[in-house]
């Protein structure tokens, strides 16, 4: 009955279908059906029956690792038995890069099929032993016949995931001090072996995120840690060898990648985790047992203690409230970085703005944990793609989580960094439960816009009154609390001031020049490139306004009025229905590239009646090399001049507003020069270097004694 209903339309869906007639009839119904997880015992089976139901492949299709001229990558494999797994483990390496490998496998006396491994690979190198000389010792033989300059100790129990060796390639030798790399380690089950491991004070270790998921936040942004374990462990092959190798006083295994990565860090090299580089592992697939495995960590986790007991006394106190300090060895400020949402580029409105504060953050090697206050809507994909990969997005957090994320992080922050004074007014109170006190952790208040001039501006179009002072008084009433406050432009900053927060300083705009090819000539069209997200949006009204005034006004000027293309991301719940259809209207919605539409498009134009802050949409537009016909008020906030960098209209002036259009529209010598003088002030102003280095300052002035705020607001 329910698919009958759903189908004829008379429902739109199950949950409609419950409420209004399951729930009235009385009829049964019951949770979707939720999988199992798969225990780790039936994964590793279900893993080990795949191998063995490959083998009978490879009798007529042969392994190819001929190495060819000067390959890029020895792998070392030890074997001993488990031919499945190994011919598994070898068919995915194979797959996963294309390259000239270098393949070097150390037969531990296999008394299985093993030894006629020769048969099933083509172009290795391998070393036999007669009997079982152990992992350890093993690997040394296999590291004095490798050739290329970088080295990978491979596991015979792995897997690889799509891409993992030319990502950690890539990240080894994307800096000179990186001495190994490894990689997220999934057990057969889809749960965590590690991601990046620690070295506590009393010779234990960690795998760090151990059960968890490979999803989890904490586990999917690039650092440096302790050690990586050796199922994966990628190193400098020279590096390797002057220092001798494994340490055969760890033989036959278990400690030998710890230690060897320790010798690393003495030496001046970084060890690094790369979620990118991901590797299943069939964990003890290659031991005897796995009481005999921990036999040996035990020995070896003796030996490791009395060798580095200096190093130890370095290392935190095996503990939970340690955890989040202790899984990274990168420097650097901690700094929590609280948003409206994880702040993706193509959201626009501030957002790209945000987005370039944490990469100016990351960029000056600051540890930086990103949650957003309203959660995070999209795709895990765009969450991690669009924010440099050293920041740990926490995506499944929110302001409801965020006092538990403080629990569980006890002084683990340094800084705590607010976006937009909004969220300062909802977190506040949740810091000071947690006991976050702004006298020992700075807190930074980044108001983005003065939302008090945007209400004003919208009050005035309504044309009611307006108390601004008032306004002012209300959004700022915490923002004493905080140590340093900023704005985005010296008009904003000075208001900052005469109310009473000297410590506001101005944090601008980036968009450097990368203007779009096509001459005047080739292109045509109106864009507009605004996100909006909510109904009462200063950019919907501006749409509104350009459809019902603008337009009309446009059409008594020009014999055919160009079509408008709108752009931009609309979040859910906003109505755009009334423009479909519209014969003079375009809503592509979000796009990945805008790149096409600026080089498309002749003029840009900003219709925005109410507004805060400076529009980055007119930075973005004329970086691409469009001209732009703005409101004045956009063009005071920019401080750019009608008829130099822009042309502009006052407020509310829909022929005005249009006969800029016309003008710019049909002139091709007025579209030029404007196009390049707005450039020319773009490459002067709004430059990368400069905003980075004013993110920098602000951050170091709060630990140098030269930033103040008020106590008394803080300890209110």
């Amino acid at each position: 009955r329910v698919r009958d209903d759903l189908n004829s339309g008379r429902m739109r869906d199950a949950f409609a279908h419950l409420r209004l007639i399951g729930l009235a009839e009385n009829l049964p119904y019951c949770p979707p059906e939720r999988l199992p997880d798969i225990a780790e015992p039936t994964a590793k089976q279900l893993f080990l029956l795949k191998a063995r139901n490959m083998t009978a492949l490879y009798a007529r299709h042969r392994l190819d690792f001929t190495p060819g001229p000067a390959p890029a990558l020895s792998v070392v494999m030890v074997l001993h038995n488990q031919f499945a797994l190994t011919m598994a483990a070898l068919a995915s390496l194979r797959e996963n890069y294309s390259g000239g490998i270098e393949l070097i496998l150390v037969d531990n006396g296999s008394t299985d099929e093993t030894p006629r491994i020769g048969s099933y690979v083509s172009g290795a190198i391998i070393i036999r032993n007669a009997e079982n000389e152990g992992f350890l010792r093993a690997c040394n033989q296999g590291l004095a016949r490798a050739a290329a300059p970088a080295l990978l100790f491979l596991n015979n129990d792995t897997e690889l995931g799509p891409g993992c060796i030319l990502a950690a390639l890539e990240r080894l030798f994307s800096r000179e001090d990186i001495g190994a790399v490894g990689g997220k380690i999934i057990r057969m089950h889809g749960r965590l072996q590690e991601a990046g491991s620690i070295i506590w004070a009393d010779g234990t270790t960690t795998g760090y995120l151990r059960d968890a998921s490979p999803l989890a936040p904490e586990a999917n942004f690039l650092r440096d840690v302790d050690y990586c374990s050796g199922v994966f462990l990628l190193c400098r092959a020279d590096l390797v060898k002057r220092l001798g190798g494994f340490d055969p006083a760890f033989s036959p295994a278990y400690y030998e990648e710890v230690d060897l990565c320790i010798r690393m860090a003495e030496a001046g090299y970084r060890i690094v985790y790369d979620p990118a580089a991901v590797v299943h592992h069939l964990e003890y697939g290659s031991a005897a047992n796995t009481e005999a495995s921990m036999m040996l960590m035990r020995r070896g986790r003796g030996m490791f203690r009395r060798k580095h007991e200096r190093f130890l006394g370095t290392k935190f106190a095996r503990a939970p409230e340690t955890l989040c300090r202790a899984r990274s060895v990168s420097q650097g400020r901690r700094i929590l970085f609280l948003e409206d949402t994880i702040p993706l580029r193509r959201l626009g409105s501030g957002f790209v703005r945000a987005n370039d504060v944490v990469r100016a953050m990351a960029e000056a090697g600051h540890q930086v944990s990103v949650l957003p206050v309203n959660g995070a809507r999209h795709d895990i994909m765009s969450l991690f793609g669009d924010l440099p990969e050293t920041v740990e997005v926490l995506h499944d957090r929110n302001i409801l989580t965020l006092s538990a994320l403080l629990r569980e992080r006890a002084d683990y922050f340094d800084l705590i960094w607010v976006s937009r004074t909004h969220n300062l007014d909802r977190v506040l109170p949740i810091l000071r439960e947690a006991g976050i006190d702004p006298r020992t952790v700075p807190v930074i208040l980044d108001t983005e816009a003065i939302e008090s001039l945007r209400d004003q501006a919208a009050a005035r179009l309504k044309g009611g009154e307006f108390d601004l002072d008032a306004a002012l008084a209300r959004e700022f009433a915490n923002a004493g609390c905080c140590r340093h406050v900023t704005a985005v432009s010296q008009a904003e900053a000075g208001i900052l001031e005469r109310i009473g927060l000297p410590s506001a300083s101005v944090l601008g705009t980036i968009r450097e020049p990368e203007p779009t090819p096509r001459e005047f000539a080739e292109r045509e069209g109106l864009l507009l490139v605004a996100a909006i997200h909510q109904m009462d949006s200063p950019n919907l009204d501006a749409l509104r306004w350009y459809a019902k005034e603008i337009l009309p006004a446009l059409a008594r000027l020009m014999p055919a009025v160009p079509k408008l293309t709108v752009i931009g991301y609309a979040a859910p719940g906003v109505d755009l229905s009334e423009f479909a259809g519209h014969p003079h209207i375009d809503l592509r919605g979000a796009v990945d590239d805008t790149g096409p539409a600026y080089d498309n498009h002749r003029v840009f134009i900003a219709p925005t009646r109410f507004a805060a802050g400076t529009p980055y949409k007119l930075y973005e537009a004329a970086s691409r090399g469009i001209p732009c016909v703005a409101t004045g008020l956009l063009a005071g906030q920019l401080d750019w001049t009608d008829g130099a960098e822009i042309l502009s209209a006052p407020v509310g002036d829909a022929e005005a507003f249009a006969s800029q259009i016309a003008r710019l529209y049909q002139s091709e010598v007025l579209w030029t020069r404007l196009r390049e003088a707005a450039l020319r002030r773009l490459a002067r102003e709004n430059g990368r270097a400069a905003f980075d280095q004013a993110v920098r300052e602000i951050i170091a002035a709060q630990f140098s004694g030269s930033a103040s705020f008020s106590l008394a607001s803080a300890s209110a």
